[in-house]
């Protein structure tokens, strides 16, 4: 995407950005890198962690599943976004514990690898539903779970589209559009009319823009808005759409 910049001294990198000029000194892209491998760091200790939680009954044994789906989930994510960026890319599937007998110099795996890993991954979280999922904590408290299934079969098929694996992103792609997507609005995908509504995070509950939002991280034009990078990508104000 394109990156809207103002002033004169804070230009030049995000410029570089647009222009492909940038190279390791850009804080804009080498920070990408360092937040990416946070996700995958923080999704391996908690597919380590709960997996190792004593489970005594049926609903524990569901919320397990369902947080480790999810964090599998995450991890994908963060290699869909690496590989694409990097190509050949550490592969780091433990947590790291210890500096001193863990391993903290990883080597670059092939992007084939990446990808296999990345589908290995998606497998294990379309345990997932569409319901939403949630975790129950107590009979009294529950916690809504951020992806769903069809957010995994999206993932998995726009990772079969950049293996150039066609028939398996048709099939991936089938479970979205084959009685969930329905032109008049009434499955459980539809498009917008109003395209600034994507934008408009005032707008994240309404039931239509639902409908067309899979899955999102949100971002605004804030510097602390739980974010440094997003914010450059995020509009600044909402452009009122008038229709005739």
């Amino acid at each position: 995407r394109d990156i809207g910049v103002t002033g004169v001294q804070t230009c030049a990198l995000p410029i570089s950005l647009n222009n492909l000029t940038f190279d390791t000194r850009n804080k804009y892209f080498s920070s990408i890198w360092t937040k990416l491998y946070d996700v995958v760091g923080t999704a391996n200790v908690v597919i380590d962690k709960v997996g190792k939680m004593q489970t005594p009954t049926a609903t524990s044994v569901q919320n397990q599943k369902m947080i480790i789906a999810e964090a599998k989930f995450m991890r994908a994510w963060a290699y869909y976004q690496l590989v694409q960026l990097w190509g050949k890319v550490p592969l780091v599937t433990k947590p790291v514990y210890n500096f001193r007998t863990d391993d903290i110099h990883p080597v670059r795996a092939e992007v084939d690898t990446i990808y296999a890993h990345i589908l290995a991954d998606l497998t294990d979280a379309e345990v997932l539903n569409d319901n939403p999922n949630q975790v129950i904590i107590r009979t009294d408290i529950t916690y809504n779970m951020a992806i769903t299934r069809s957010a995994v079969k999206l993932l998995e098929a726009k990772t079969y589209l950049l293996k150039k694996d066609y028939q398996n992103c048709i099939n991936s792609v089938k479970y979205l559009v084959l009685d969930r997507f329905k032109e008049d609005g009434t499955g459980n995908f539809a498009l917008l009319d109003d395209y600034f509504m994507l934008y408009d995070v005032a707008q994240k509950t309404n039931s239509l823009r639902k409908k067309e939002v899979i899955w999102e991280i949100e971002a605004q034009a804030l510097t602390s808005y739980n974010n440094v990078s997003h914010r450059e990508f995020a509009p600044s104000t909402i452009i009122p759409v008038v229709k005739t």
